[in-house]
């Protein structure tokens, strides 16, 4: 019986897509989400980002929405028992529907090489068999779209926002080091050029094994508007504490804006120019060259060399002001719910005042 069940588990595939952020990863994941049932009807289950969708939910953290928080902030010994007893039962629950494929994908994961590697590590030596896809972009574009998200969008530092050039001189992106476990762990990695990809939805289903024909695939902008990003950036810079992006979502404070310096001129300040994407570039070529000689032993492009032109920021003036006046009625109507509440709280105190005399 249990060699019966170590034969099934070395059928069993589980395939890690490990990101990285910025090369389409939200797509990917909801092409994956809304198409579960034809997935399983080629054999294929789709785990979501946190085990979410997994055949056997054990923790709390395994749901939508959970959190990077709630995943990775556990002690090294808490985080292999809980993440590997879930993946465990779940592949043998997975082998008893006559399942023995299926894809976890979190971009998270690529930056948490040396907690999750043994995990998996151990599942291999029963005979489960790893395969680890992962996607690279140039530095410097990636940089770009980076600094919106986590420098401005979701400030995930303290203090005023930082300007692209201070935020890139703490940005985590020597991809090649961190790469290098993944490579010396695991015999199949797919390492593939985002830049070069017309679809990359359809190039990861064709790298897994999907048949991408009966597939619907789904499409996630998630880089918000120059409108929006204005705001944000004028909204997190008086928060001194890191800013998750539902600060902004649940509450708007009218901003003082400051004297002499127009939206325009701000953002282009705070944003990065040529000269601070060529830096951001240069300094990471030999980080370039590495991944460039993986990319081309696996018959992938070259990621360029060259730096792209920074983006210049305007404004629409009209849609500007059309979303702060939807803004400004929208924080009139919550203002007018709380003063009728608190009138009605007044009435009630006094009533109650008047009955106790």
């Amino acid at each position: 019986m249990i060699a019966s069940k170590q034969s099934q588990l070395s059928d069993f595939e589980l395939l890690v897509h490990i990101g990285t952020g910025k090369t389409g990863t939200s797509s990917i994941q909801k092409t994956l989400q809304e198409n579960q049932l034809e997935l399983q009807r080629q054999g294929v289950n789709y785990w979501g980002m946190w085990l979410e969708y997994a055949p056997v939910h054990i923790h709390g953290w395994q749901r939508r929405g959970a959190g990077y928080n709630q995943f990775w902030n556990k002690e090294q010994n808490v985080f292999d028992k809980q993440v590997y007893e879930v993946l465990y039962a779940s592949i043998n629950q997975s082998i008893d529907n006559g399942i023995f494929r299926a894809i976890w994908s979190s971009e998270s994961i690529f930056d948490h090489n040396e907690r999750l590697i043994p995990v998996l590590l151990k599942l291999g030596s029963l005979g489960v068999r790893i395969r680890i896809v992962v996607y690279f972009r140039n530095p410097a574009s990636w940089a770009q779209s980076a600094y919106v998200q986590w420098g401005i969008k979701h400030k995930t530092y303290s203090g005023p926002i930082k300007t692209f050039d201070e935020w890139a001189g703490t940005a985590r992106a020597d991809f090649s080091a961190k790469l290098a476990p993944w490579l010396d762990s695991f015999e199949c990695v797919h390492v593939r050029n985002f830049d070069s990809q017309s679809d990359v939805v359809t190039d990861f289903l064709s790298v897994v094994g999907i048949e991408s024909e009966a597939i619907n695939s789904f499409w996630v902008y998630e880089t918000p508007s120059n409108e929006e990003v204005a705001l944000r950036a004028l909204f997190n810079d008086r928060n001194e504490r890191p800013a998750l992006p539902m600060h902004f979502d649940e509450v708007f404070r009218y901003p003082s804006f400051r004297v002499g310096e127009s939206i325009v001129q701000l953002m282009n300040r705070y944003l990065p120019t040529d000269e601070d994407l060529l830096r951001f570039q240069e300094q990471r070529s030999t980080d370039i060259d590495r991944l460039n000689e993986i990319l081309i032993a696996q018959g992938q492009q070259p990621l360029r060399h060259e730096a792209p032109l920074a983006k210049k920021f305007s404004l629409n003036d009209g849609l500007f002001t059309s979303i702060l006046a939807q803004m400004v009625l929208l924080q009139g109507r919550k203002i007018s719910v709380l003063e009728k509440g608190l009138k009605e709280l007044r009435e009630v105190v006094d009533r109650s005042s008047k009955a106790a005399d």
